[in-house]
This record gives structure tokens, C-alpha cells and sequence, in this order.
């Protein structure tokens, strides 16, 4: 195993993100589709690799590890599935990884590689819509690094993001079936399947039921106590009982809710002033389910300082929010020295979740380690 210190961990995230986003500069300017899934590839290598390799990267690394080493010690498979209370995937994966290489190292690698793929794949879907290199680079400033900490629901995460290009061109059999793989990995995929109604593209009859699609997040955050009693109603979810359930009045007032009001802000703006352009006149199922994103982002940040991991509720609901930054990226309205106020912000943004999250250690993700376990 070796160690970086923190400073040399700080400069590796660093060199690595920038890296990624070449490739994906090029596989977006690049005309000739064999040269985008090289450089593809070479995005993925360059964000899997660090994920495959890392050893006691992430709070919940030591939890999974000692799980897994309970796993090895099971006689046979059937016993293994009964040591862990998390999905028989977890225990299928670690179990197969002794068995077949002597290490959990191979388990651990399979989430750190499959989030990713699906993470890439899913911002390439988006790429006729929104700058592939601005939402690789919002992912990797917001999302990335929270991977590395909660594997089971990030790749769950990553496999619904994927899938909702299928809901959008409405093959919805694809999306659900996407969707039950998700929940083999982590049962609060299930969710997603409300994504059939609230992000399923359809046109508003009337201008009032869209409003109040947009404003049910808002319903949802004033009547977040008796949800979530509701929810833990139901079996499949009494498992995450335990610090979800849990009720707190903290201040919304810190610099990282400042921040996102000031991106939301800009968003709207945006989004408003371009209501008069003839061809909005036409719904827009991206812009609608990036609209209703942005929202949920807001609400599902809101809930957090509510209830203990609130925001990882709504993950199934938030992920598409990245692309809205890269969405208004090359619009440009109003320019100052030769960048749009979207263009400013979302570099300055970007810039300061980077330093705050290398600052905090949130993730757990410093000092990077990496070798065989």
C-alpha cells in the first residue's frame, strides 16, 4: 500500500480532473466517432483507475472492508449472504472476489469502475444538449468524489442517470429495466420509478399544471416529517431508518446554500429570458426535466439541514442538476471579458466546491492510498 501525503493528494485529485476533462474536450470537438470512444476510454481510465485502486479512500471504505472480510470467512455463499444487511450484490461481489483472486480488492473495483463508465456514458448522452466537458467538470467537483464513499447507491446513482436517456425518448421498458439492475446494488433505486411520472415527457394542457409540477418538491419539503413516517412505513425502506428518520433545525444559512441560490438564480434567469424564442414554444423534454432538477436540487439541499442524508434521498431526483450549468454554458447574453456570467460562475463554483471539499475532507478521500488489499 502507499501513501500521498495530503498536499501531493490535493495535486493528484487535481492533475487527474484536469486530465479527464482533456480527453473529454477532445472526444467532444472530435468529428470522427472512433476517435470519441478512444478518448472516451481514456476518461474513463483516467476517473476509474483512481476509484479502482484506492485503499481506505472514503468514510464508509473500513465499513465495507470489515464486511468483507466477515464474507471470506463464510463457508460457502448462502452464509455469506446472510453476514451483511446490505443487498446480496455486496456479498455476491466480495464473496467472488476471494474466491477467485484472494482479495476484496476486485469487489471494490467493480463499483469504482461501473460508476464511472455509467457517470461518462450518462454526460455523453447529454452532449447535443449540454457541453460534455462542462458537466464532466461540474460531476467532478459535486459528485466525484462522494463515490468514493458511498459505492453502493453511487453506482445506483450512476446506473438511473444513464437510463434516463431511455425515459426521455420514452423506451420506458429499457429505463425500468436499468432501473431494477440499479436496485440490485441499492434498494433506494426503487425510487426512481417515480421519474416515470415526474420527469416522463408530455405536454401541459395547461399552463397551471406545470406550475404545480414544479412546486411538488416545495409541497415535499414542508411536509417532510409525515413522508418520511410514510415511507418508513413501507419494509423495503425500514433499513435506512436509522439516521434518516432522524429531525433537526439547523440554519440554511452557510456559504455553500449561498451558492447554490446564486446558480439556481442564474438559471432561472436564463431560462426566462429565453421563454420568447419561437422554438421554446415547443416543449422541451430536457429543458423541462432539467427545470424540475434544478428545483429538487434545491429542495433535497434544503431538506439536509432537516434530516440526516436527506440529500442522498433525493440523489435519483438531483443527478441531472450538473447538466443544467453545463446547459447555459455556451449561452452567451451577457458577456464580461469575453466570458458569460454563466461561464464565470460556473468556473468560480466549481473552483470553490474543489477547495472546500480538499479543504473539509468531506469524503474522506484525503490522503489518497492506493495497492493491493
Amino acid at each position: 500500500m502507499i501513501e500521498f501525503s495530503t498536499g501531493v493528494s490535493i495535486l493528484f485529485y487535481a492533475l487527474f480532473f484536469l486530465l479527464a476533462l482533456g480527453w473529454m474536450y477532445c472526444a467532444e470537438k472530435s468529428k470522427h466517432t472512433g476517435n470519441q470512444i478512444l478518448y472516451l476510454i481514456a476518461v474513463l481510465l483516467t476517473i476509474g483507475l483512481p476509484a479502482m485502486l484506492r485503499y481506505n479512500v472514503g468514510i464508509d471504505f473500513q465499513f465495507y472492508l470489515e464486511w468483507a472480510e466477515q464474507i471470506k470467512a463464510a463457508p460457502n455463499l448462502q452464509s455469506a449472504l446472510t453476514i451483511a444487511d446490505v443487498e446480496a450484490s455486496f456479498a455476491v461481489l466480495m464473496y467472488g472476489s476471494y474466491r477467485l483472486f484472494g482479495t476484496s480488492m476486485a469487489g471494490f473495483a467493480f463499483y469504482g469502475l461501473f460508476t464511472q463508465l455509467f457517470m461518462v456514458l450518462g454526460i455523453w448522452s447529454f452532449r447535443k444538449k449540454a457541453s460534455p466537458t462542462i458537466s464532466l467538470l461540474v460531476y467532478l467537483t459535486t459528485f466525484y468524489l462522494r463515490t468514493y464513499n458511498i459505492m453502493r447507491q453511487a453506482l445506483a446513482v450512476a446506473i438511473v442517470f444513464f437510463a434516463l436517456q431511455y425515459l426521455l425518448n420514452k423506451q420506458y421498458k429499457k429505463y425500468i429495466i436499468y432501473v431494477l439492475i440499479a436496485m440490485l446494488f441499492h434498494t433506494t433505486a426503487i425510487t426512481a420509478l417515480a421519474l416515470l411520472w415526474y420527469y416522463r415527457p408530455h405536454q401541459y394542457k395547461k399552463k397551471w399544471h406545470k406550475v404545480a409540477a414544479y412546486l411538488l418538491p416545495v409541497v415535499g419539503l414542508v411536509c417532510i416529517e409525515l413522508l418520511m413516517k410514510i415511507v418508513f412505513s413501507i419494509s423495503i425502506f425500514a433499513q435506512y431508518r436509522v439516521g434518516y428518520d432522524k429531525i433537526y433545525d439547523n440554519s440554511i444559512f452557510t456559504i455553500g446554500t449561498f451558492l447554490l441560490f446564486i446558480k439556481f438564480g442564474l438559471y432561472i434567469g436564463y431560462r426566462l429570458l429565453h421563454r420568447i424564442k419561437p422554438c421554446l414554444l415547443v416543449p422541451d423534454i430536457y429543458t423541462d426535466m432539467l427545470d424540475k432538477a434544478m428545483i429538487c436540487d434545491v429542495v433535497f439541499t434544503l431538506m439536509n439541514f432537516k434530516i440526516l442524508y436527506a440529500a442522498r434521498i433525493g440523489l435519483f431526483f438531483t443527478m441531472p442538476a450538473f447538466i443544467g450549468l453545463s446547459y447555459i454554458w455556451g449561452k452567451s447574453i451577457r458577456k464580461t471579458g469575453g466570458f458569460s456570467i454563466y461561464q464565470l460562475y460556473t468556473l468560480f463554483y466549481t473552483a470553490v466546491l474543489f477547495a472546500s471539499a480538499m479543504l473539509s475532507n468531506g469524503y474522506g478521500h484525503l490522503p489518497y492510498r492506493f495497492g493491493l488489499y
